[in-house]
């Protein structure tokens, strides 16, 4: 059989969030996968590997594509083949039939081309508050809380973007499927003010600034 230790990392539709397929300990023979749909897992199983002339045929002991919680499956994978740097995967929806996507490799993690900086946490510690007093937002460690309810375990990252100011920081769920704070946009820091985006339905969004307290 063909090398197939470029098998092993994450595989993504180029410019597209929806599917991704992250596959680990291939030894030749068999290996894990996991299926994600933006950035939810939706499959985790392990396959046995075959190679039909030039393609690697993985063969996948669970197939339903399943959300979390949910009782039923939505799609099943019909197939999962690499072959010239790309990985085909088919899948069959109850209702549309088959869709095949091709993905090529990524050195992207789930949350996107960010890297994690956790160590600027300590500087974001406190109470942040717009100037009408409407909006405000704790930190405390790595817990984001939104006007004395919401709360979520953060990260804060940085974009590996060219020009991508040093200063400049965004604060993500720690759910990477998660990609936005109840209605709000992913806070972003600048060095002194949290700005962030009320998204609205039925409206022009609304931009809030907010200033630490104390």
């Amino acid at each position: 059989m063909k090398e197939t230790h470029e098998l092993n990392g994450a595989w993504e539709e180029r410019g597209v969030i929806g599917t991704r397929v992250e596959i680990e300990n291939c030894n030749g023979k068999t290996g894990d996968v996991t299926v994600c749909w933006r950035n939810a897992p939706v499959l985790r199983t392990t396959f046995r590997l075959t190679q039909d002339g030039d393609r690697l045929v993985l063969d996948l002991k669970a197939r339903g594509l399943r959300y979390e919680h949910a009782t039923s499956d939505y799609a099943q994978v019909t197939s999962l083949i690499y072959e010239n740097g790309t990985l085909a995967l088919t899948k069959n929806f109850p209702f549309s039939g088959e869709d095949t996507e091709r993905l090529t490799k990524t050195a992207q993690s789930r949350y996107g081309d960010y890297t994690i900086r956790d160590e600027m946490l300590p500087a974001l510690k406190g109470v942040w508050t717009d100037e009408d007093g409407w909006l405000k937002m704790k930190i405390s460690g790595d817990t984001l809380e939104i006007n004395d309810g919401y709360r979520t375990k953060i990260h804060v990252m940085h974009a590996n973007r060219p020009g991508e100011p040093d200063g400049r920081f965004y604060l993500f769920d720690q759910d990477p499927s998660a990609y936005d704070f109840r209605g709000f946009a992913r806070p972003v820091y600048d060095g002194e003010a949290l700005h962030t985006i009320l998204m609205v339905c039925d409206g022009p969004s609304i931009e809030v600034t907010l200033h630490k307290q104390g």
